[in-house]
């Protein structure tokens, strides 16, 4: 709980903890039950629009497509932090990009009950849909302030961020839409599992043909 608070309230703290090869094993296993909480009641909110099974459905797919983001992120991170002369350990820095989910993880946790309380008073399918969003970007630039301070001060800082934020939005973006839906259209009779219609090259080949079939 102590490491939760500190996540929140003294980043920099946080950031510290991950350097201490004695704390990285118990931070990295805290960070994932709370990026994996996170999902499911985020997850469960957005599904909610459309009921059982769908919040369920939802509950179990967005934690795995932000797992999944960065186990490819996390290394991914370590390279470009190299790259802007960053001395950082590879555990280290797996223990800060998971800092990082579990920071905006903590985010969606405060966020789902309004989410939640949104759908449950009636809010259109649109609304919903943007409430989501904004709720993601809330959390994204929750994880975006605590990479930026675990980069430090000096030169290459914001080309190391803005490469890592560019390469877990590729990332992340193309898993998301493999796993889609999350809320369901609302002119579906059933939402499905995942959505009909393959399009070559998922999310990209979609905006490349103009919004796909």
């Amino acid at each position: 709980m102590k490491f939760l608070i500190a996540l929140l309230r003294s980043p920099q703290a946080a950031v510290d903890a991950c350097g201490d090869v004695e704390q990285q094993r118990r931070i990295a296993v805290t960070s994932l039950w709370v990026i994996a909480l996170g999902g499911v009641l985020f997850g469960a909110a957005v599904g909610s629009f459309r009921g059982f099974p769908q919040f369920g459905i939802a509950a179990l797919k967005l934690p795995v497509v932000t797992l999944l983001t960065l186990a490819a992120a996390g290394p991914a991170f370590y390279g470009i932090a190299s790259a802007v002369d960053r001395q950082l350990s590879f555990r280290a820095t797996l223990a800060l990009v998971l800092c990082a989910g579990a920071r905006s993880s903590l985010v969606l946790i405060a966020l789902a009950p309004l989410l939640a309380l949104a759908v449950d008073f009636g809010a259109a399918y649109p609304l919903v849909r943007l409430a989501a969003v904004f709720s993601y970007g809330l959390a994204g630039l929750s994880a975006l302030a605590f990479i930026l301070r675990a980069l430090g001060p000096g030169r290459g800082r914001l080309l190391g961020t803005l490469s890592f934020v560019m390469t877990f939005l590729v990332i992340g973006a193309q898993t998301a839409w493999l796993c889609r839906p999350y809320l369901g259209d609302p002119r579906d009779e059933t939402v499905p599992l995942f959505a009909h219609g393959r399009v070559e090259g998922g999310l990209f080949g979609a905006l490349a043909d103009g919004g796909g079939r």
